[in-house]
């Protein structure tokens, strides 16, 4: 089912403009957290092109992705543009692109005729939208033969620049594509494109310009010598420059990788601020557009792109969490992100403002994991830890562990949640949750195991830290034995939590985890003391009953037949929680549900209005 694939995977391309207006269910109307001012974002994967698009003779910036999305900015000023514009709505608005294949533009005015064009890569394809046809019709760009451009060659991932490589007046085409080559196809002719076919590019000494992954490269002047560079970016986020001499390109110099260590990037040069001097944009995995200056054999950073009217967006995969972060009544989002890092945003009135890293008393922004994690995955939730009537962090993370920073006039870190004195380790990513279940006063944990993001290691291979293990796709309940306002949590034991589906009865079918992949869990509606579940699967998000009363451990019932798993309360999704009023009871069935998203990275709020009949309320 579609909605299905929007979040779970990239092959769902050109989701952008539907992620931004419903939801990554779009039958279900949800509403996502626009923000008043953040990093504007191509959802992930962002390949840039600059150019005057919209004809008004300022230009602009356009994003594809290399999920199929393209959105173009409009330039406000310096790192300012203006809000989002989906042009390739369902494929609609921009016609003949393709669905789920990457969108690497670029606005150039090709065939001399004072209109600026677009020229689109789509995996195999290289397609023009001419500017005198008011972009809105696909060509197919061929030889001046009329053949193809690589002749019988399959060549897939194509990443176009156009530029006048040769000098001779007209605008040649470079090629990168998804093996790391880049090609060149010579143009004979200053007016309609007479393109030969295409040749691998080569430096001035013959080696082939070549780059780890896929090739993105971008031409300009980027030493004021006068003379044309090339830029190629690869996927392991590292910039190859080629510089140009009277002979040629010389051999590539590899510059500092960008400020965010991404892991794939996209140049392109554009004069942000007009003073003649290009500056340097890089699109980033996670999205985003970096800005940088050219200063001598390197390049610095000046800050990301932004935009009014964009997406809450933490870069990729966003563990999202509704808490009262600033006491000042409402609700606010609480998110992590891939990196580690975790961001609120603050609510005034209707509107979510720009988002901020949560930092320690220090100042210094937190982040999840170990120091040495690429991808740490935070997952954090906001309770009273140690009593003391304030809210602290507490932060899962794709090592498997559990952190804690207690709120002590700021943050400050208090180390590993323990578990009989060691670190609480899972097989997996802690997707935790935090609740009073058994109704004594203290913080109570739920931890999943759930499948590391991009199948990154659960722990490193060298920890030394003591273990409490549980298969992936297990799920664990450790109670809270420390008495009521007695300080920090102590856990002495993990109970595995039991799933059944049917009615708990003999006749119920025991879950496992190869047979639902069970990774979250959540208490979700306290009736006639007994708890309900939110449980988070491989084939969506359920509403379990509980066959104890919460003074019992629990065991997880999932109601109708045993021979059949029933329809998921919501299709997968990286992370789901239940979002309440300030003033609600814990247990309250007056509820909405805060959706995080994977590879894009957004965040969506599914009101009580919405819930209460998914829930049978």
């Amino acid at each position: 089912m579609a909605s299905v694939l929007l979040i779970a995977g990239p092959a769902a391309g050109e989701r952008f403009g539907m992620l931004v207006t419903a939801g990554p269910i779009p039958y279900l109307h949800g509403q996502p957290i626009i923000v008043t001012e953040g990093r504007l974002t191509a959802g992930d994967y962002a390949n840039p092109a600059w150019g005057d698009y919209t004809g008004d003779g300022k230009p602009d910036l356009l994003l594809g992705s290399d999920y199929g999305d393209l959105v173009l900015y409009e330039h406000a000023g310096g790192l300012v543009f203006g809000p989002p514009q989906v042009m390739l709505k369902h494929g609609a608005t921009l016609t003949g692109t393709g669905n789920g294949v990457q969108s690497c533009p670029k606005l150039c005015d090709m065939d001399g005729d004072g209109t600026v064009d677009l020229l689109l890569g789509k995996d195999n394809q290289l397609l023009v939208y001419w500017g005198r046809e008011r972009l809105v019709t696909a060509g197919k760009l061929l030889t001046a033969e009329s053949k193809s451009l690589f002749g019988e060659t399959q060549v897939r991932g194509l990443s176009p620049e156009a530029v006048d490589f040769d000098g001779d007046g007209d605008i040649d085409l470079l090629l990168g594509d998804q093996t790391g080559a880049v090609w060149w196809i010579a143009n004979g002719s200053t007016g309609a494109p007479a393109y030969s076919a295409a040749a691998p590019l080569a430096t001035a000494a013959g080696t082939p310009v070549a780059v780890p992954g896929r090739a993105r490269p971008a031409a300009g002047d980027c030493d004021g010598d006068g003379i044309l560079d090339l830029l190629v970016g690869d996927a392991q986020g590292r910039l190859h420059l080629y510089r140009g001499t009277g002979h040629g390109l010389a051999e590539a110099v590899i510059l500092p990788a960008p400020g965010s260590g991404t892991h794939a990037c996209s140049p392109t040069l554009a004069d942000l601020d007009g003073d003649g001097h290009a500056e340097l944009l890089v699109g980033e995995e996670s999205g985003f557009v970096g800005a940088y200056r050219f200063s001598g054999q390197t390049t610095q950073f000046i800050g990301y792109l932004r935009a009014p009217g964009v997406p809450l967006d933490v870069g990729r995969y966003a563990a999202a969490t509704g808490a009262d972060y600033d006491g000042d009544g409402t609700m606010d989002v609480v998110a992590g992100g891939e990196c580690g890092n975790i961001w609120v945003c603050l609510k005034r009135g209707g509107d979510y403002l720009q988002p901020r890293l949560i930092s320690d008393a220090k100042g210094v922004p937190i982040r999840a994991g170990e120091a040495a994690d690429e991808t740490p995955c935070a997952w954090p939730r906001l309770a009273d830890m140690d009593g003391d009537g304030t809210i602290d962090l507490i932060v899962g993370n794709a090592g498997g562990t559990v952190q804690i920073w207690l709120n002590r006039g700021g943050l400050q870190y208090a180390g590993y949640v323990k578990l009989a004195g060691a670190p609480l380790q899972v097989n997996g990513l802690s997707a935790i949750y935090v609740v009073d279940y058994d109704g004594d006063g203290d913080s109570d944990l739920l931890a999943g195991a759930a499948p590391v993001p991009m199948n990154g290691a659960a722990a490193p291979p060298d920890s030394a830290l003591p273990q409490f293990v549980i298969p992936e796709g297990g799920l664990v309940y450790f109670e809270n034995e420390v008495a009521k306002g007695g300080g920090m949590p102590i856990f002495r034991k993990g109970v595995r939590l039991l799933g059944f589906l049917g009615d708990g009865d003999e006749t119920s079918a025991r879950l496992h985890g190869g047979l639902l992949g069970l990774r979250y869990v959540e208490p979700l509606i306290l009736r006639n003391d007994r708890w309900s579940f939110l449980v988070g699967t491989a084939q969506g998000w359920f509403h379990f009953v509980c066959a104890n009363q919460r003074a019992s451990y629990p065991t997880l019932v999932l109601p109708g037949d045993p021979s059949e798993v029933p329809r998921p309360l919501m299709p997968p999704c990286y992370s789901m929680t239940a979002v309440r009023a300030k003033d609600a009871a814990a247990g309250s069935a007056n509820l909405g549900l805060l959706c995080g998203m994977g590879a894009y990275g957004f965040c969506c709020y599914y009101p009580p209005e919405i819930v209460q009949p998914l829930l049978g309320q």
